[in-house]
């Protein structure tokens, strides 16, 4: 999102002695590397580790994340937690096959323009709730790929009114 890549794992280094308050981190990166030695570091300690890349929980959840916490949750966690109740009874194939209809909504999301402001407008229709317009400087995007991607999550998915 922001385009800042760094070593999470270097920035875990003493963070205790700087804030003693610290009792974990949500990573929002891909490098499963950099997760899996953030993990280990933080087990120890008893700090929590939550993934924020959604369409990658299952991949982060075998290197022993704690959770999630994900934008799409809000209109997708129902589905999401049929995957995480697959995965902690050891069936990875359910999880498997849920993970990846989230990956291909999500393709065709990104395919559509999905960003920031696109997820709020789904959250708007799927919801019911109104959520208001993007902060600038995100504009909103186009009502017709917004009302696509609401019926891809509703035939695929099952999830919001088509």
């Amino acid at each position: 999102m922001t385009g800042l890549n760094l070593n999470v794992r270097e920035v875990l280094e003493d963070i205790e002695k700087k804030i003693p308050s610290f009792r974990g981190l949500k990573f929002s990166g891909v490098d499963l590397r950099d997760l899996g030695q953030c993990v280990s570091y933080c087990r120890p300690r008893g700090w929590s580790v939550l993934y924020g890349v959604d369409e990658q929980l299952l991949g982060a959840l075998t290197l022993g994340v704690n959770g999630a916490v994900g934008s799409t949750y809000n209109y997708v966690g129902y589905f999401m937690n049929k995957m995480l109740s697959a995965f902690e009874k050891g069936d990875l194939a359910l999880a498997q096959s849920l993970q990846f209809k989230l990956q291909d909504v999500l393709t065709f999301a990104f395919s559509l323009g999905f960003d920031l402001a696109m997820n709020k407008q789904v959250m708007s229709v799927c919801s019911g709730l109104p959520m208001g317009p993007p902060r600038l400087p995100l504009l909103p995007s186009p009502p017709d790929a917004v009302q696509d991607v609401v019926k891809k999550l509703h035939q695929d998915m099952g999830t919001c009114p088509n």
